[in-house]
């Protein structure tokens, strides 16, 4: 037995005529949906390069293009249109950005050379911009940083402000201009040491 879509899956099947989000808890048919969303607009004569198709993962991505591909040769579809597939626009929000970019780049004001980093390949950087802001911290002469490297093993520093970063960023946070307490954290750090 097939698939047999609930009433709102259905919905989020065959409604075309606006923007559609689907969002719905892992192993609830997410990706089922959106493959018979696919095969649906081809069937109203959408051509597969007017379909955009955003997935969380770029396994995900892949699976989702697999099953399309399968459907489409159960369905009897052309072998062209199957062929054709793999110009789809089935890919993450990074990739689909960078499809976008690639495209356009004078529009864009980006070099066309241009690549999304892995995600080893930014942290990295983060942890480059963030050594190299310690140490012009130092330089300066930034007296609770210059505290706090005393008390504590500069790379351990960068680990928690990497950490510290991702956390604020991981919660949406976008404005890291906050008033200098280092005076009062030094002390409450140190008492935390002192009780590990």
């Amino acid at each position: 037995m097939g698939f047999v879509p609930t009433v709102n899956q259905q919905a989020a099947i065959t409604t075309i005529d606006c923007d559609l989000v689907v969002s719905a808890g892992a192993g609830s048919g997410k990706t089922k949906v959106l493959v018979e969303r696919f095969i649906y607009l081809l069937k109203q004569g959408v051509r597969i390069n007017e379909i955009v198709a955003i997935t969380f993962t770029r396994k995900a991505a892949l699976e989702m293009k697999e099953r399309i591909r399968q459907a489409l040769i159960a369905g009897d579809y052309s072998s062209d249109m199957v062929n054709v597939l793999e110009q789809a626009h089935i890919s993450t929000i990074h990739g689909f950005c960078q499809r976008l970019i690639a495209d356009h780049p004078l529009q864009a004001e980006v070099d066309p050379r241009f690549r999304v980093a892995e995600e080893w390949e930014s942290r990295g950087l983060l942890y480059q911009v963030t050594q190299a802001q310690l140490a012009y911290a130092l330089a300066d002469g930034k007296q609770g940083i210059i505290e706090l490297c005393e008390s504590r093993q500069p790379g351990k520093i960068v680990d928690d402000l990497v950490d510290i970063y991702e956390r604020m960023v991981s919660k949406g946070t976008k404005d890291f201009n906050v008033e200098d307490d280092s005076k009062y954290l030094v002390t409450e750090i140190t008492i935390l040491r002192q009780k590990l």
